[in-house]
Parts: C-alpha cells; structure tokens; sequence
C-alpha cells in the first residue's frame, strides 16, 4: 500500500469513527467525514471490517475459497462490482470461478493492503492484471441483503409493534449473527437501532 493512501485510510477511518461518535453521543464534529477523500476511505474501513468478520465463511478447510455463505447471497451481492460470464465472474481482464474466490481475493487484497485508491476505486493487482472496483458498489454489494432482508419484513408503522419489532430483529439476526457469525449483541443492537430509525 502506499504511503498516501495509507495515511488516507486511517483518515478516512477516523472520519467514520467521529461520525459514528457523533451521532450516538451528538457532538459536532461530523464535517471530517464529508470530504470525499476522507469518505471513500472510511466506506473502504467499513468493507474491510465486514469482510474481515466473514473471512471463515470464504475459506474452506484447506485454505481454498468455499461458499458457505449462500452461493445466491453472494451472486447477488457481488453483481454490483462484476460480470457473470459462463458460469465465471469478470472484473476488468480477470476472471474468477466463484463469488466466492473473488470476494475472498478482495479481502485478502484488502486486508493485506495490496491496494491503491484511485478516484473512488480501489485498484488490485491480480495475476499481473489491474482491478478496479467502485468502492461504493461494492459497500452496496456487501450490505444489500441487510436491506433486502429487512425491507421483506417491515410494513408501515413497523416500529410501533411488537410483531413489526420481533419480525426486523429476526430477520437482522438471521443476516448479522447466521449469515455473518457477529455475535457481539452491541453490534446487533446498533444495527437494530439504525434499521428501526431509517426503514
């Protein structure tokens, strides 16, 4: 990775975490965040954590990709950042043979800091050939069935029953402690609150 983008990320990053600060314990200091560069960083920070927390879903016991996670959740989501060609997904010149290698390549990368952003994009370098994916289609990618699965379930006035309330928090789990493995009850909380204010 380099320097600058380095320097960017945790920038970006910090900008995400003063937001967030913000917002739960309303101080004003959330004008960080707006900058474009700062932003892309901290919508960079906030996929890099997701795929983190999902790495045991992408990887089968002897280290190769596995989809243990739903091969039509995947699909789904990674359609926002390539092309299914022949039973293959493309992006840019390579191809991979399964959402599940490609998401687990983007992690890795990620991870590893193997990347540079580049207007809104984050490019890899995979077997001699560059990627360039739109970091926001592929923030998109990874919470779409967050709002998938919740918008499935509530109805007008959600919030106001007890049914409505039961219905989101199952289905929230089923995505955040199932699908992901996130156990941490903080972490369901926050994202219960947020469905529960914005849906």
């Amino acid at each position: 990775m380099k320097e600058q983008s380095l320097l960017e990320y945790f920038l970006g990053n910090k900008a995400f975490y003063l937001f967030i600060n913000d917002y739960m314990f309303k101080q004003n200091r959330t004008s960080f965040i707006l900058e474009d560069k700062y932003n892309i960083n901290a919508q960079l920070g906030c996929i890099s954590n997701i795929l983190l927390s999902i790495k045991e879903e992408l990887v089968s016991k002897d280290g190769g990709a596995s989809a243990r996670i739903s091969v039509n959740e995947l699909e789904k989501g990674i359609e926002y950042i390539c092309k299914k060609e022949n039973g293959e997904y493309k992006v840019d010149n390579s191809t991979f043979s399964s959402a599940a290698l490609l998401l687990l390549t983007i992690r890795n990368k990620i991870a590893h800091g193997d990347y540079i952003i580049d207007d809104k994009k984050i490019v890899l370098n995979h077997e001699g050939d560059k990627i360039h994916i739109d970091i926001e289609k592929l923030g998109l990618g990874i919470v779409s069935d967050i709002d998938d699965i919740v918008k499935i379930v509530r109805f007008d006035g959600w919030q106001k029953t007890t049914t409505g309330k039961n219905e989101v928090k199952k289905a929230l789990r089923s995505v955040v402690w199932i699908k992901y493995k996130i156990k941490d009850k903080d972490v369901f909380d926050k994202a219960y609150s947020y469905i529960e204010q914005y849906y």
